[in-house]
């Protein structure tokens, strides 16, 4: 069986699920020909790991332009041979494989243009096979437009490999320390991202003691050649292995917008979510049902950039002692499940 499997990059998360979906699919069927692409992080992710993947050429930011699209529909008519493909969130190729090569497709996405008030373009999906989301569907109480059949599948969560001692020793950390690792998202150059970090380093530097560590998962802003004399905060910048210094953490700050939160919250990490979205930024409904669910396993509390930076510090010495109790495993999906559904919309023959 061949199969052309599109990523998204846009940060590391898009590439962390399809390489587990990737991962089942080969359990599933040993002998399968998986011919991957993706672009921007998502293929610095990959290259991190090892992982073949044709690079797309474009930036995380110009994923949805036309010129992106060219270069995905390039990459798919050029292995036209599939048995079945698999774009996540490439919402271009529904309609490129069912009307040009006549090739059957799965779309992975995990928003819909409904949930943002715009339902007519959820038509773009309705070339797809299946729509698989991998998301709680309390989550999405707004129906998508879709004619493709939509499945909730749950969140696609992996678990940390180190334990905290481990990690810490990796790092060179000091067993006993409160850690905060800050996780603002796949791109923390982004406004409501910055501001996230402000809000961090203003609560370590009001109230954190010498021996305390606060680990940016960001580049440092310029200094024009001066280095910042802050022992207690490092800036470890957009690492391919965040999960490193998330089980490091006592706590971590993430941008409640993405799906880290469920990461941590899996693996037992208590996590503060920030609710801080970028100016002018859409927030789709469903995003508090999700918020809510996570809260409702004791991990995980919400912020705002806009909070005193002293309520976080408060929060951060509350959900450090709740760590290590990780939430039920009936909460996530089952990569195999994910897997076998997906391979079930391939051509046989």
């Amino acid at each position: 069986m061949r199969v052309n499997f599109v990523s998204r990059g846009h940060g590391y998360g898009h590439a962390a699920r399809d390489l587990r979906i990737m991962a089942a699919m080969r359990r599933v069927n040993p002998g399968i020909q998986i011919r991957l692409a993706s672009a921007g992080s998502g293929a610095d992710y990959y290259r991190s790991r090892g992982v073949e993947a044709v690079d797309l050429g474009f930036e995380d930011a110009d994923d949805m332009s036309e010129e992106a699209s060219w270069r995905v529909w390039r990459f798919l008519y050029e292995r036209a041979d599939a048995d079945l493909v698999v774009s996540d969130e490439f919402l271009t190729v529904p309609g490129f494989c069912r009307r040009v090569l006549d090739v059957p497709n799965v779309l992975i996405t995990d928003w819909f243009f409904a949930e943002l008030g715009r339902p007519d373009a959820d038509s773009v999906m309705d070339d797809a096979l299946e729509v698989v989301v991998p998301d709680f569907p309390e989550a999405h109480p707004v129906t998508p437009a879709t004619t493709a059949p939509v499945w909730f599948c749950g969140p696609l969560v992996d678990a940390f490999a180190p334990q905290r001692a481990e990690a810490r020793k990796a790092l060179g950390l000091d067993e006993d320390a409160l850690v905060l690792t800050v996780a603002a998202g796949g791109r923390p150059d982004r406004i409501a991202a910055l501001r996230i970090q402000l809000q961090a380093l203003r609560a370590w530097s009001g109230h954190a003691a010498p021996t305390d560590q606060l680990l940016l998962l960001a580049d440092p802003p310029p200094t024009r050649g001066r280095v910042p004399a802050t022992p207690n905060v490092r800036w470890v910048g957009r690492s391919d292995r965040p999960e490193l210094y998330y089980r490091a953490a006592d706590v971590v700050l993430a941008d409640a917008l993405g799906f880290t939160g469920c990461e941590l919250v899996a693996n037992g990490v208590p996590v503060i979510a920030s609710v801080t979205p970028d100016p002018g930024r859409e927030v789709r409904v469903g995003f508090a049902e999700r918020m809510d669910m996570l809260e409702r396993t004791g991990l995980l509390t919400r912020t705002h950039a806009d909070e005193d930076p002293s309520a976080l510090w408060d929060n951060v010495r509350e959900m450090r002692a709740r760590a290590d109790d990780p939430a039920p495993r009936d909460f996530w999906a089952d990569p195999l499940d994910v897997a076998t559904r997906i391979l079930g919309h391939a051509r046989t023959g």
